[in-house]
């Protein structure tokens, strides 16, 4: 059975399932796998705020047509994770230009979440894609004294000259004054939004 995105990352954090398990269930979504829950108005937004590598799945696979095999995306991650940069490259190469690009978006977010700092600059110099704000959020809560191999990749790259350091978002901070084109679905339900209900 298939896991929607938010089922296979919280079997992933609870150990119910390996890494694998977890890539291949949502890799599955861009063979066109689909599930009731993904088509929730809500999902894109409660992805990036639980599993933002989840979220990246979730767009990319919402814009583009099912591709046949998603194998060669999940052998991008296993070479990831036998830690060896040349076989990145060469599981990289042996997708089409467009998959690359958005493998090597998936790769550069999880490399900066977990201070790899070799395949994050080979992702930050191939380029190619797009920075979503949560990668740039990740981003800014890497400092010098925390990741400094990661700290100075970040500095050194072309994407910090488009996006100078900023205070990253938390759980507490007040973004009232910003507005990056997401909006808290709740407000549709709360009184006086255009779904309100009797809570």
């Amino acid at each position: 059975m298939s896991l929607c995105f938010l089922q296979a990352f919280e079997a992933k954090q609870n150990g119910r399932i390996a890494e694998r398990e977890y890539l291949h269930h949502l890799f599955g979504h861009c063979r066109g796998v689909e599930h009731k829950e993904d088509k929730a108005p809500a999902m894109g937004w409660l992805l990036r705020g639980i599993d933002p590598f989840g979220y990246l799945i979730h767009c990319w696979s919402k814009k583009t047509d099912p591709i046949k095999d998603a194998t060669p995306f999940e052998n991008v991650f296993e070479a990831y994770r036998m830690g060896n940069i040349d076989d990145i490259k060469a599981k990289l190469d042996v997708l089409g230009e467009e998959q690359a690009k958005f493998v090597r978006k998936l790769l550069a977010l999880l490399s900066l979440q977990e201070g790899c700092s070799e395949v994050l600059k080979l992702c930050l110099d191939l380029g190619g894609f797009a920075f979503e704000k949560c990668f740039e959020d990740e981003a800014s809560r890497v400092s010098e004294d925390n990741d400094p191999k990661t700290f100075k990749v970040l500095e050194e790259s072309e994407f910090r000259k488009t996006y100078p350091r900023r205070t990253p978002i938390t759980e507490n901070s007040n973004d009232e004054g910003e507005d990056d084109g997401y909006e808290d679905p709740s407000a549709d339900f709360d009184e006086g939004g255009s779904h309100p209900v009797d809570w």
